[in-house]
C-alpha cells in the first residue's frame, strides 16, 4: 500500500487560538512541501470545524480505530507543536500523545516531533515515559533552550534541533471588515500612546480574585485616562469568565471593548487584530507572541515557565505572582507598569529585534518537514 498521508496530532479542535495558530502555520509548511490537502489528515477534537476552517481531511482524535486505519498509508506522522508532553494535572497527556507516536512507529511511519516545548515534567515517571516516546522519533524540533537541554541530557541531541514556535512565521490575513472597524474607531493616532491595550487572562492558572482585584486597581491607576482596554478571549470558554470579572471590577466601563470571539476567524486574522493594538497585558503565551511578532511590547503575567521564558528572551516586563496565594507579590506591579509605559519605545525596539531572530529560527520547522518528506 502506497504511503501518501501526512497525519498530524496535537491539541487541535479545542478552540484554543494558540494551538490553532500553530496548526495553521504547520499546514502551510506541509502544503509548501507539495502535499495535497486531500493527503493531509488532522486529528481534531472538533473534526467538522477543523475540516471547514482549514480545508484538510480530519478524524476525531478520540476514535482510535479510525486513526489506526490511516497508519498503513501514513508517510509522516507529526506530533506537535505546543506543550504536549507535560504532567501539570496528570499523566494523561503524555500517555495519549506518546501512545499515538508508538502506534505510528509500529506501522512504519516516519515520525517528527514538531516545535514542542517539553514540560513541566514533575514526576520521574513522566520524564521516563517522555524520553522513551521521543526515542521513537526520526527527528525532533523544540521551541526553547530548556527543552533542547533536556533532549541533550537524554542523549537525543543527534536527532534534535532547536527551532522556535511556528506562530512567529505565521503571516497575517485581513479580518472581516466589521471586526477591523471595531478597532479602528478606537485607534486614532491623536490619542496618547499606548491607546489600545489588549487584556489576555485565563481561568485555572492560580490567579486569585485578590490578584484580579489588584490588577484592575493597578491598571486603573497607571494607564492614561484615554486608553481603551480590549478584552481578548483567546480560548473563549476558559478566558471569558475571568475577563468578564475583570470588566465587572473595572470602574471606567466605557473604556473597555470586547474583541468578538468569532470562533470562525482564522488565527492569521487574529494576528492582524492583535497587530492593531499598542500593547498587550497578558497571560496567554500566544497573545504575547502575536503582539511581539508585530513589534509591539507586552507586559506578561507568567503563570507558566513558557511565558517567563519568552518575557526574559524579549526583555519584556513581568507581573509576577504566586499561584493560588493572596500574597504581596503584586506590590511591585504599579512600578512595573509605569516603567513599561515610560520605556515604550525601547520595549518595542527590543520586541522587533528579537522577533526577527525568532522568525528565522522558526523557518527551520518548514525546512525540516520538506527534508523529511523528500527523503
Amino acid at each position: 500500500m502506497a504511503r501518501s498521508l501526512v497525519l498530524i496530532s496535537g491539541y487541535y479542535g479545542f478552540d484554543n487560538l494558540g494551538d490553532e495558530a500553530i496548526l495553521e502555520q504547520l499546514l502551510s509548511e506541509v502544503k509548501a512541501a507539495s502535499i495535497k490537502p486531500d493527503d493531509i489528515v488532522v486529528l481534531s477534537n472538533n473534526p467538522i470545524k477543523t475540516r471547514t476552517q482549514f480545508a484538510v481531511q480530519t478524524v476525531n482524535r478520540w476514535k482510535l480505530k479510525e486513526i489506526i486505519a490511516l497508519l498503513p498509508r501514513t508517510k509522516l506522522f507529526i506530533s506537535g507543536g505546543g506543550g504536549l508532553f507535560q504532567d501539570t494535572d496528570s499523566l494523561k497527556s503524555i500517555v495519549y500523545y506518546g501512545g499515538l507516536i508508538t502506534l505510528a512507529r509500529l506501522f512504519g511511519s516516519k515520525i517528527l516531533i514538531y516545535a514542542q516545548g517539553l514540560g513541566p515534567l514533575n514526576r520521574s515517571i513522566s520524564r521516563s515515559l517522555t524520553k522513551q516516546f521521543l526515542q521513537l522519533a526520526d527527528r525532533i524540533s523544540v521551541r526553547d533552550d530548556n527543552s533542547y537541554a533536556q533532549l541533550e541530557e537524554w542523549g537525543l541531541k543527534a536527532k534534535s534541533i532547536r527551532t522556535a514556535d511556528p506562530v512567529w512565521t505565521l503571516e497575517r490575513s485581513a479580518p472581516p471588515q466589521p471586526v477591523q472597524d471595531l478597532l479602528d474607531q478606537y485607534g486614532s493616532s491623536t490619542r496618547p500612546r499606548p491607546s489600545l491595550i489588549g487584556i489576555s487572562l485565563r481561568s485555572g492558572a492560580g490567579f486569585t480574585s485578590a490578584h484580579l482585584q489588584k490588577l484592575v486597581e493597578t491598571i486603573e491607576a497607571t494607564l492614561d485616562s484615554s486608553a481603551i482596554l480590549v478584552m481578548l478571549p483567546l480560548q473563549d470558554q476558559q478566558d471569558r469568565p475571568i475577563l468578564q470579572s475583570f470588566v465587572d471590577l473595572w470602574q471606567s466601563k466605557k473604556r473597555t471593548v470586547w474583541l468578538p470571539p468569532h470562533q470562525d476567524l482564522l488565527p492569521s486574522q487574529w494576528l492582524s487584530l492583535l497587530a492593531s493594538l499598542d500593547m498587550v497585558i497578558g497571560m496567554r503565551l500566544h497573545s504575547l507572541i502575536m503582539s511581539l511578532a508585530s513589534g509591539k511590547p507586552v507586559i506578561g503575567i507568567s503563570y507558566d515557565p513558557k511565558v517567563e521564558i519568552v518575557l526574559k528572551q524579549f526583555k519584556q516586563p513581568n507581573l509576577t505572582f504566586t499561584r493560588n496565594e493572596d500574597n504581596h507579590d503584586s506590590q511591585s506591579w504599579p512600578a512595573t507598569i509605569k516603567a513599561a509605559l515610560s520605556n515604550y519605545d525601547e520595549l518595542a525596539a527590543a520586541a522587533s529585534h528579537q522577533a526577527r531572530d525568532c522568525k528565522q529560527m522558526a523557518c527551520q520547522n518548514g525546512a525540516l518537514i520538506a527534508k523529511i518528506l523528500a527523503s
